[in-house]
């Protein structure tokens, strides 16, 4: 069925403990974010500590590009828009920006599709869809009173397949990535609401594979959260002593690597690539958040801030350059790049906070980033032309401010949301 409707919000996401990495992890796919997405002056946010390598930029707005750097950028136009919908971060797919997300309605939540002309409705009943690949491939949960189930549609066939396949009616599983082969990674679980394992499904498997958590120990709980082409997932997982660590599973394996910490208690996942690094970010010995970025022959890196004592990581592309955000010197909250071994502060937009949600293979990079009237408004920022409001960038009229970017696909299409939590794709309109 296609009907022209509007996407939604609330994703579930596994069923923790109640540890702050998993409960982060979940949030920060589930939201398209993290605690740091939308940008708010804190004077106290850096804490204790002895600042870490990175200089100490102050966030004062950006010197303004010249008009011929701006011209590098393309104008985006609006091609879709909902009033209250939400999508996760992986909800665009990641090279040409087709979108999957959930609408609300008086039945409960509906999936949906929208590829680039129409929206489709994926199946007649509630539901929720979480991620989208290149070809059209939606990766989503069924929901009821009692359970959720895993399904996977197809654009192409219109068709849905699911996991329950005989499976005892109160099991659960949450779908929270889809590979470009169509392979799925979540949660499984004996009851909804409670502790699971992180799932691999594979199409024509007759049921996802289970994937090992750190600690052996019942009731232990993993969630995958992104996949990359190959098959491998990085999550999180309870790890012995009561805590829990991102985690990574090698593709076609069911065994488990610790990724480990940064000295602190806890670590979760921000993304993966094809490479398999992982970017995310951990506590350290002080119980500091400090971004890394890990791969299997250097471990866990720690990225630095920008001066203060914390970063967060919120995105990795295909080269391994990460954004997030860092503490400065003087106390305030910056977006950053991480890339060649060295941390750089993107600026704001006039104010003191800003925040990297998102990054394309060509290091195009959004956000949201204060004004001088402490605003927050959406970014985009290249190395050509820096930190430009998205804004002022629109083709044609749009649908209010648009207050931050939720992820860049590789074909410069934009999610973004505006006033209210409107929900936001643009197009590239014109190329310079």
């Amino acid at each position: 069925m296609d009907q022209t409707i509007r996407p939604d919000s609330i994703v579930p996401g596994a069923r923790p403990r109640r540890r702050w990495a998993l409960l982060l992890a979940i949030v920060l796919v589930a939201c398209g974010g993290s605690s740091s997405d939308v940008a708010t002056s804190n004077p106290d946010a850096a804490g204790s500590g002895a600042p870490a390598s990175g200089t100490g930029p102050t966030a004062s707005g950006p010197t303004p590009p010249p008009a011929t750097a701006a011209a590098t950028l393309p104008r985006w136009s609006v091609a879709f828009t909902d009033p209250d919908g939400r999508a996760t971060r992986q909800g665009l797919s990641p090279g040409t920006g087709l979108l999957a997300f959930t609408a609300p309605t008086d039945q409960g939540p509906r999936a949906r599709f929208f590829d680039g002309q129409a929206v489709h409705e994926l199946v007649d009943t509630a539901a929720t869809a979480v991620a989208v690949n290149e070809a059209g491939q939606v990766a989503g949960h069924f929901q009821s009173e009692s359970n959720t189930d895993l399904f996977r549609w197809e654009a192409r066939t219109q068709t849905t397949t699911n996991t329950r396949l005989g499976s005892p009616p109160d099991i659960s599983s949450t779908a929270q990535a889809i590979n470009a082969g169509g392979v799925i990674t979540g949660n499984l679980s004996a009851r909804r609401n409670l502790p699971g394992s992180a799932i691999r499904w594979t199409p024509g498997a007759f049921l996802p594979q289970g994937l090992a958590e750190l600690d052996p120990a019942p009731p232990a709980n993993s969630t995958g959260l992104f996949i990359n082409t190959a098959g491998a997932v990085a999550g999180v997982s309870d790890a012995p002593g009561d805590q829990v660590h991102a985690a990574f599973w090698r593709a076609g394996a069911a065994d488990v690597l610790d990724l480990g910490t940064l000295g602190g208690a806890a670590s979760a996942p921000a993304g993966l690539n094809d490479a398999d690094q992982v970017a995310g970010q951990s506590s350290d010995a002080q119980g500091n958040e400090r971004a890394f970025l890990w791969t299997q022959g250097t471990g866990m890196r720690d990225l630095g801030t920008l001066g203060g004592a914390t970063a967060t990581a919120n995105a990795l592309n295909a080269s391994g350059w990460v954004v997030g955000t860092a503490d400065t010197a003087d106390g305030a909250s910056v977006a950053f790049l991480w890339r060649d071994g060295a941390m750089r502060a993107l600026g704001t937009l006039g104010g003191r906070a800003s925040a990297a949600s998102a990054i394309n293979a060509s290091g195009l990079v959004g956000g949201n980033a204060e004004t001088a009237t402490g605003v927050p408004h959406a970014f985009v920022w290249t190395e050509a032309t820096g930190m430009l409001d998205l804004n002022d960038r629109l083709s044609g009229p749009g649908p209010g401010v648009l207050q931050t970017v939720i992820a860049v696909a590789d074909d410069g299409t934009v999610l973004a949301t505006a006033d209210g939590g409107t929900l936001v794709l643009l197009r590239p309109a014109s190329r310079p």
